[in-house]
């Protein structure tokens, strides 16, 4: 019998026949009035009794599209949870009695329901923790899931280094100069050296918020001292940081 099949109908009651089916997934079981009957179908044509799928226990995954975020922008969270057919989910948040709040549930497969949560403008007041709980009624399991949301009141940016301000190398080294960043929104990065852009820098993203960024000097030449400057920037604000790399021939 398979675990991926909906829900069986057959209209039975309790009666002195049973009929029993070998190999029975234990996964299974069959209802009638509410109560378990377990692995025996016993049938009359008078009530209905059916065949549920009994989750082994209930395991809500929940994601945003943002766990940073500024105030004013949209917020939308999603609680999932996989191998079931009915549950009932339930909302928990900050600030929950505002404005601008729809709550939608969906059925993305046979065996899975979602629920989704929406706020647009959210507020500084929506920063918190967001608990989805979900509910099976059958057999009565409960469960939860959590995301915690930070609310800005503008964007930022933060710039740090592990090096020296002053770097020195041996003609002919590589040299790396790596800058750790934190911003929000995305920002954009730009190199110079003694004010002119340059290229040859790469800058990942790590999660929401921390990106680092490297510029390589390939086996550095006497004309490549001076002053390095990374400058970072985005809608609310701008950071700059700079090395001053030398060159030593001995």
């Amino acid at each position: 019998m398979s675990c991926h099949s909906v829900v069986l109908i057959l209209p039975c009651v309790l009666s002195l026949l049973v009929i029993g089916y070998s190999g029975f997934d234990p996964a299974w079981t069959v209802y009638s009035f509410g109560l378990p009957l377990n692995k025996y179908l016993t049938c009359t044509w008078i009530s209905p009794c059916f065949l549920y799928h009994q989750p082994e226990a209930l395991d809500p995954i929940i994601s945003a599209s943002k766990t940073v975020l500024k105030q004013g922008e949209t917020l939308n969270i999603k609680c999932t949870v996989h191998v079931v057919e009915l549950v009932y989910f339930l909302w928990d948040f900050p600030n929950k009695d505002a404005g601008g709040v729809e709550i939608l549930t969906d059925i993305p497969s046979s065996m899975s329901m979602q629920s989704s949560l929406s706020i647009t403008k959210v507020s500084l007041a929506g920063s918190g923790q967001y608990v989805c709980w979900v509910h099976e009624g059958v057999l009565n399991q409960k469960a939860s899931a959590s995301i915690n949301i930070t609310v800005l009141e503008k964007g930022f940016v933060a710039l740090s280094s592990d090096l020296d301000r002053s770097v020195s190398a041996q003609l002919g080294e590589n040299v790396e100069l790596k800058v750790e960043i934190q911003a929000y929104p995305k920002p954009t990065v730009h190199w110079t050296k003694d004010s002119t852009a340059i290229t040859g820098h790469n800058t990942i993203q790590e999660n929401e918020t921390r990106f680092v960024s490297t510029l390589t000097l390939v086996r550095i030449r006497l004309e490549q001292m001076g002053l390095y400057t990374v400058s970072v920037q985005n809608d609310d604000d701008f950071k700059d940081l700079t090395f001053e790399v030398k060159v030593e021939t001995v």
